[in-house]
This record gives C-alpha cells, structure tokens and sequence, in this order.
C-alpha cells in the first residue's frame, strides 16, 4: 500500500514540476512582450496613429484669490 500511495505522489510531483516549468516559461514569454509593448518605437507608433503631438511651451495660471466659487 505504501509503495502504491509513494509511486502516485512522484507522479503527482513530476507533473507539478512539469507544469511549473512550463509556467516559468510562459511568464517569461509574457514579460517579454510586455517589455516590447513598452518600447519607445512601440509607444511612439501608438502616439502617431492617435495623432498625437508634442506640447509646446507650458505656460502655468497663477492665483492671486484664496476665495471659492460657490453657487
């Protein structure tokens, strides 16, 4: 009985190290893409299809008034 429940339990943990590798390598496939995805090129390819362009000069409002609008 022993030999029978130790025989069933590599196997369980031989397809469990099986599948962690294969996660292992999907994770890392994923990562790979994410990455890519992030790229400059890959971004500044999105930002030209959106017809995005860069901000001129920024010019920022001052407030002179600590006073709240209210209705």
């Amino acid at each position: 009985m022993l030999s029978n429940h130790l025989i069933t339990q590599g196997f369980a943990l031989n397809s469990a190290k099986e599948r962690l590798t294969e996660l292992t390598k999907q994770n890392q496939e994923l990562e790979l893409a994410v990455m890519q995805g992030e790229s400059y090129d890959q971004v500044s390819g999105h930002i030209a299809a959106l017809g995005m362009v860069a901000a001129g000069d920024v010019e920022y409002l001052e407030v002179k008034s600590s006073g709240v609008a209210m209705r």
